[in-house]
């Protein structure tokens, strides 16, 4: 007679759909990386083929999302710039992306800086968003800082690809926005480059007082824009601020002198 063995199909139920659980859960704080649709990532995206969001019904959708406080007239190497990355699509309330800057040989360029908003990559040549800030009710912004690169380095573009989840528990049928942004290299003499390196703000973090130090041109006046991009504080230009009514928080401090301007982050305790 021939027995019947019963196998308890429970556990591995359980671990099919936990492992499930991890691969969504994984990307929620950040792109793996490689998937900027850049020159170095081959135009490859999330939703693209290979990528873990791409399905039949995902679309890749060109839309405006990178905004910078580099000037027209090209970035100085070595200074520091605030970068916006804001994606936005109607009905969607989970957000992620990615950003690379590049040279035009898909080379990485330039460094990002880690924020309560963003993680880096690759060594600060990449950044991603927090699995505390993919978030957001048709939109969503995320604002840090992005070193340029060494003189020499000529035009940089960056690449961004940004993911709108439909939030229907799984990674199908969520689709993709992507940008670009090119910015030269500002022609700029080398006693400019070493004025710009020298200016210092401490102490950082601070929670009363922030002191400006090595600056010393004619500047007109001083502003504080949150982590948001809101303008929070300007006055005349003063080597030492009050800032102890601002929230805790990351800030960016910006020295303005005609149409050239120079940007630090700190935080706010």
């Amino acid at each position: 007679m021939k027995r019947r063995v019963m196998i308890n199909k429970s556990p591995v139920l359980y671990l099919i759909f936990l492992c499930v659980v991890i691969i969504i859960l994984a990307n929620s704080g950040g792109s793996p990386g490689g998937y900027t649709g850049s020159k170095s990532d081959k135009g490859a995206t999330c939703a693209s083929s290979g990528g873990c969001h791409a399905s039949s019904s995902s679309t890749i959708t060109s839309s405006e999302m990178i905004s910078s406080d580099i000037p027209a007239s090209g970035y100085v190497p070595g200074k520091q710039y605030t970068v916006i990355m804001k994606a936005a699509k109607s009905g969607v309330t989970k957000f992620g992306f990615e950003i690379a800057s590049e040279d035009s040989l898909g080379n990485g360029k330039g460094t990002f800086s880690n924020t309560s908003e963003v993680n880096i990559k690759s060594n600060g040549k990449r950044a991603t968003q927090k699995s505390s800030n993919n978030s957001g009710s048709g939109s969503k912004s995320w604002t840090f800082s992005w070193t340029a690169p060494v003189k020499g380095s000529g035009s940089i573009h960056f690449f961004a690809a940004a993911l709108v989840a439909n939030n229907n528990g799984n990674t199908s049928g969520d689709n993709v926005l992507i940008d670009t942004l090119s910015i030269a290299e500002a022609s700029i003499s080398s006693t400019d480059l070493l004025n710009y390196a020298k200016i210092k703000i401490y102490p950082n973090p601070t929670s009363k007082e922030l002191t400006i130090s090595g600056y010393t041109g004619a500047a007109d006046y001083t502003a504080i824009f949150n982590s948001t991009g809101n303008l929070v504080f300007k006055e005349n230009y003063s080597t030492t601020l009050n800032i102890a009514y601002l929230e805790a928080g990351v800030y960016y401090l910006k020295i303005v002198s005609g149409t050239t301007s120079v940007t630090r982050p700190f935080i706010k305790k």
